[in-house]
């Protein structure tokens, strides 16, 4: 288990082994691309540089479930309002490119996660970022492998609910808020999403904390701030999700 010296130490360590001749940027200034590759391969050889790569992976996508939250709020306000946002989205130049983005984000944070949980199991009983409290691991801590692997296959049926219309099929000419209305009309797929939606509060709230350990940010004065902020948004996470599904199924279902 890291402490937060530990992480410090560790990653002074780790950035004086990247030398100039490993960063292409401070020797040939025009080859930013290649900088970036060249760091990322470097931080990747050491399990501290792993972890804090993981860390900022689990901060963008904390960010997202944040800001993605917020936007399907749109819903309370009624379908014009909600179908205005989704026509928003959709019609950015840049929309392709922010969901391979994503695409990218979760995927290097589901190969990563795993690769850092097979090393640390070799290495230790501890497992990820794990800030052990008093009377031991946390909820979070122990069920962190559960709840991914089951955001994965929620993931996987929300795209095919809402992304690609696959599961169930809308009528013809549905709008982004008769799909989603259609969804979760169904008293089944409301009580998945609810469900899930709790299973990912405990995961971010979880994730988000080690996310701040990870990359060293916790010491004696902010841990206990940063461990409130961490269970606060898993809270509202879980309830924010929940209340969308819920106020669609009282109104549709």
């Amino acid at each position: 288990m890291y402490q937060p010296c530990e992480v410090a130490a560790k990653s002074v360590i780790l950035f004086e082994r990247l030398d100039a001749s490993s960063i292409p940027f401070l020797s040939e200034p025009n080859n930013s691309k290649e900088a970036l590759v060249s760091v990322l391969q470097s931080l990747l050889k050491y399990s501290v540089g792993k972890k804090q790569v993981m860390g900022v992976l689990g901060l963008l996508l904390c960010g997202f479930a944040f800001v993605h939250m917020t936007g399907n709020f749109l819903v309370f306000q009624g379908a014009e309002k909600f179908n205005a946002y989704g026509e928003f989205l959709h019609n950015l130049p840049a929309f392709r490119l922010i969901e391979l983005t994503l695409a990218g984000l979760f995927l290097a944070h589901i190969v990563l996660g795993i690769v850092l949980a097979v090393q640390n199991r070799a290495a230790r009983p501890e497992r990820y970022a794990v800030q052990r409290s008093a009377g031991g691991a946390t909820i979070g801590s122990k069920t962190m492998a559960f709840t991914g692997i089951y955001f994965i296959v929620f993931l996987i049926v929300h795209l095919l609910n809402i992304r690609f219309h696959i599961l169930p099929t809308p009528a013809q000419g549905a709008t982004e808020y008769d799909i989603t209305a259609g969804v979760l009309a169904s008293p089944g797929y409301a009580a998945f999403y609810i469900i899930s939606a709790c299973i990912l509060g405990l995961h971010l709230s979880h994730g988000l904390s080690s996310a701040f350990q990870s990359l060293g940010w916790y010491n004696s004065q902010v841990r206990p701030i940063l461990r409130r902020v961490s269970i606060v948004y898993g809270i509202v996470i879980a309830v924010g999700y929940s209340a969308i599904a819920l106020f669609l199924l009282i109104k549709h279902g």
